[in-house]
């Protein structure tokens, strides 16, 4: 709902729900570990979206790190399920990493990303 709520141009909206949805998934994955993750990590990546239109880079890039990591543990624990998940998380990383003028952050995360994008690619038929 955040998300569309964007699209139509209430930011303001949009950016509460997407924090409302980040804190109920937060609580979910506390009273139900290794359920609710995949749910988290995708609240989280839309957070950071969000954020970063509003202008708070800074929150926008702590949303979009523990966005990555909670993909990378996922890609860890389920081999196969989550790589383009994590591949998109990288890839905004790495746009909100040089809009905050870490150039050399953003390249290192942008070659990961490009790297995972590659290594979905090559097992597809």
């Amino acid at each position: 709902m955040g998300v569309r709520l964007g699209d139509c141009g209430d930011r303001v909206g949009a950016l509460k729900v997407a924090e409302e949805a980040v804190e109920s998934w937060r609580g979910l994955v506390e009273r139900v570990p290794g359920t609710f993750e995949a749910d988290l990590a995708r609240a989280l990546t839309n957070l950071g979206a969000l954020l970063g239109d509003c202008g708070d880079r800074v929150g926008a890039l702590k949303a979009a790190e523990e966005a990555v990591e909670s993909w990378r543990g996922l890609v860890e624990r389920v081999p196969g399920a989550f790589e383009a998940d994590l591949a998109r998380a990288l890839t905004n990383l790495g746009v909100l990493l040089g809009d905050c003028g870490d150039r050399v952050g953003a390249l290192k995360v942008a070659e990961e990303a490009v790297e995972s994008w590659r290594g979905l690619v090559a097992r597809v038929p």
